[in-house]
């Protein structure tokens, strides 16, 4: 199954880790036929009547034609949905599982507002994936036998760990490339998503050591003829570095919208020029600097103000300043020739597992946000370990100050457990320090990386499944070393 549907998500008027105007547990029961009413809705596929739905149940209908345009795009692609059933719902939210017209199930949540009369404050759809029950995998034995738990327990087609720590590297994988096909090897390569995203906030900081670029320059700085006349010549480096550039999402592409954007563009560099041409013909969705707002597109243009200040293709760059210095034999763009013996991704369908394909020409307009890019588990840790040693004051890959200065908290925390640096969250699990890293996922494969400086240690983990969950079994493989890390000390 082939699609041009990298990451399955949409946000409506909200982040996807944003909490701040959802209300508190008991206040579902008054919006609970939301969820069925949004699928009708969907399905009329008729303007007015979406509008008219956006009036009466978001929180915020001043914005009701830009909530409809972000929703045509779901119609075009998934419509008709199917119902399927109410999910439990969490604090502040509704949940349902639905089916799209080809069968793929989704997640639909709503985030509801603090008030007596709850409204829809935002909107996330993204591929379901059944609940991984939270566990302490920390007792393991060995590497391989961690592997060998999670893909029994979670019934992921692959999965695979790497650790380095004092400087061993260690890799165990577990499951097979395909349902019923051969078994997945330690050094074949994974899609590894927004983990991207590090590895753009690396190319920036390539600019920042050779002086071509500071933190602060603006984008009317950088590349003033693409922001003349737009909304944005005041966004900085940073801001766009950390998700607070007020650049709109875009987390959710349907073919016709690739089309759209590309208008049959084959070059990749003048694609993702004419997608940033677009992008920045839109009106903010915040004031530059005041809220964090994930963002895909906001990648895209760090990766087009690279190729601006280098006079090189994005590709060129990631494979001349970070796979070819550290000598990474296992990671490959979009438009490099993959090996054929590697993980394929999976969705989730009403009867299990199926294969599906994400390639298509989003993956080059994407790279700089994770679009297209493949490493192996090996190559993935070797990358965190050069921002292990900057944060540990050596220089390397980067200078040591530039690696620290993008992995320095923003000031203003997500939510409690999670800052957001330059291309590296800051996450809080527990009673393990602070975890520096990173999860991807195309809607068929999912990666996690994660930095813990005080203990030395780096450790990835892949599976060839979609996911976008917090207890997504990478995640939880990631935490496990690192716990068992801390046990053994």
């Amino acid at each position: 199954m082939k699609t041009t549907l990298a990451v399955c998500a949409l946000l409506l008027g909200t982040s996807c880790v944003s909490t701040s105007e959802t209300h508190q547990h008991g206040q579902e029961s008054q919006i609970m036929s939301a969820t069925e009413n949004l699928v009708k809705a969907l399905n009329s596929k008729d303007a007015v009547q979406l509008k008219q739905f956006v009036l009466d149940n978001f929180a915020d209908p001043a914005k009701a034609d830009g909530q409809v345009a972000r929703l045509n795009p779901l119609v075009s692609r998934g419509a008709p949905f199917v119902h399927v059933k109410e999910l439990p719902a969490k604090t502040g939210t509704q949940r349902a599982l639905i089916k799209d017209k080809d069968g793929i199930l989704l997640e639909l949540e709503l985030l509801l507002t603090n008030s007596s009369q709850p409204k829809i404050a935002g909107l996330i759809m993204k591929p379901y994936a059944e609940e991984s029950p939270q566990k302490d995998y920390s007792g393991f034995t060995n590497l391989k036998s961690l592997a060998e738990r999670i893909q029994v327990d979670t019934k992921v087609p692959a999965i695979g760990i790497c650790q380095i720590v004092a400087g061993k590297t260690e890799v165990a994988v577990a499951g097979n490339r395909t349902l019923g096909g051969p078994g997945v090897g330690p050094d074949e390569v994974w899609s590894i998503g927004s983990v991207g995203k590090p590895l753009c906030s690396t190319i920036i900081g390539h600019l920042v050591d050779k002086g071509r670029i500071r933190w602060d320059s603006k984008l009317s700085e950088v590349i003033p003829k693409l922001v003349n006349g737009t909304g944005y010549p005041s966004v900085t480096i940073q801001q766009l570095l950390q998700h607070r550039s007020g650049v709109a999402g875009d987390t959710m592409f349907t073919p016709d919208m690739v089309d759209r954007l590309g208008g049959g563009e084959t070059n990749p560099t003048k694609l993702r020029e004419k997608y940033a041409k677009d992008i920045l013909k839109r009106k903010p969705v915040s004031p530059a600097g005041s809220k964090f707002s994930y963002s895909n597109a906001g990648y895209v243009l760090l990766g087009v103000v690279a190729e601006k200040l280098a006079n090189h293709p994005y590709e060129k760059l990631v494979k001349d300043w970070i796979f070819s210095p550290l000598k990474l034999k296992s990671s490959f763009t979009y438009a490099d020739k993959l090996p054929a013996s590697r993980p394929m991704g999976h969705g989730q369908m009403p009867d299990g597992f199926r294969q599906m394909d994400m390639s298509g020409p989003i993956e080059a307009m994407l790279a700089p946000a994770g679009g297209g890019m493949y490493m192996s588990l090996r190559d993935m840790a070797t990358f965190a370990n050069a921002h292990l040693q900057g944060l540990q004051g050596k220089d390397g890959l980067l200078n040591a100050s530039t690696i620290q200065y993008l992995h320095k908290p923003s000031g203003q925390p997500v939510t409690p457990n999670l800052d957001y640096a330059c291309g590296w969250g800051l996450e809080k699990h527990g009673d393990l320090e602070t975890m520096h890293g990173h999860n991807g996922s195309n809607g068929t494969m999912y990666a996690q990386i994660g930095i813990f400086p005080k203990a030395g240690l780096v450790v990835v983990s892949a599976m060839n499944m979609g996911s976008m969950r917090q207890n997504a079994p990478p995640t939880m493989a990631v935490l496990a070393v690192a716990r068992k890390a801390v046990k053994n000390r």
